[in-house]
C-alpha cells in the first residue's frame, strides 16, 4: 500500500483493530519516523495521533465526500477522542494545527463532553480554557473563534450547563 498519495488530505483510515479515524493526514517515511520516533516504518500521522503502515488495514480517501460534516462522517472521531482523553497535551496539538477543519473537530468533541452529555469538568479545565482563549492568535475564523470564547466560558464558569434534551 503506497501512502505517499494521502499526505495532506481528507481520509478514513482502517486499522486492524478495527479502529476508523478520520482527519486530514500526512505521511510519514520510514526515515522520519526512525529519527522522531525510533521505528523504522512509514506511517501516517494525524495531529496527536501516528498509525504504522503495519497496523494499516485501509486508507480512504475523502475528498470528495461532501456531507452535514464536510469530508466527514460525524462532527468528531477517533482522533478528536484521543486527544481529549489524554488532556490538554494532545489538545493543543489539534487546537493549534494549521488546518480549521481540524480545530473545529476538537471543540465539537469538548463541546460534547462537556456541554451536551454534561460530563463534570476535570482538573485541567483551567489549562484547557487557557488554550482555548489562545485561539484568536492562531485563526480568525468566527465559527471557531465564537465555539472557542462559549467553551472557554463553560469552563471558567465552575459548571457545565444541563444536558440538552
Amino acid at each position: 500500500m503506497d501512502l505517499r498519495p494521502f499526505e495532506g488530505k481528507h481520509v478514513r483510515v482502517t486499522d486492524k483493530f478495527g479502529s476508523v479515524y478520520e482527519g486530514i493526514c500526512y505521511h510519514n517515511s520510514a526515515d522520519y519516523d526512525e529519527h522522531e520516533f525510533g521505528v523504522n516504518e512509514e506511517a501516517i500521522q494525524f495531529p496527536g495521533l501516528v498509525i504504522w503502515k503495519s497496523l494499516i488495514v485501509s486508507v480512504e480517501s475523502l475528498e470528495d465526500v461532501d456531507g452535514p460534516y464536510g469530508h466527514f462522517s460525524a462532527p468528531f472521531g477517533e482522533v478528536e477522542e484521543s486527544a481529549f482523553q489524554e488532556g490538554p497535551s494532545l489538545i493543543d496539538e489539534l487546537l493549534f494545527c494549521e488546518e480549521d477543519e481540524t480545530v473545529m473537530r476538537m471543540l465539537n468533541c469538548i463541546e460534547d463532553h462537556f456541554c451536551i452529555r454534561g460530563e463534570p469538568l476535570p482538573e485541567w479545565k483551567d489549562e484547557l480554557a487557557s488554550l482555548l482563549k489562545q485561539l484568536p492568535s492562531f485563526t480568525e475564523d468566527n465559527a471557531i473563534l465564537e465555539k472557542a470564547d462559549s467553551l472557554a466560558e463553560t469552563l471558567t464558569g465552575g459548571e457545565a450547563p444541563d444536558k440538552k434534551a
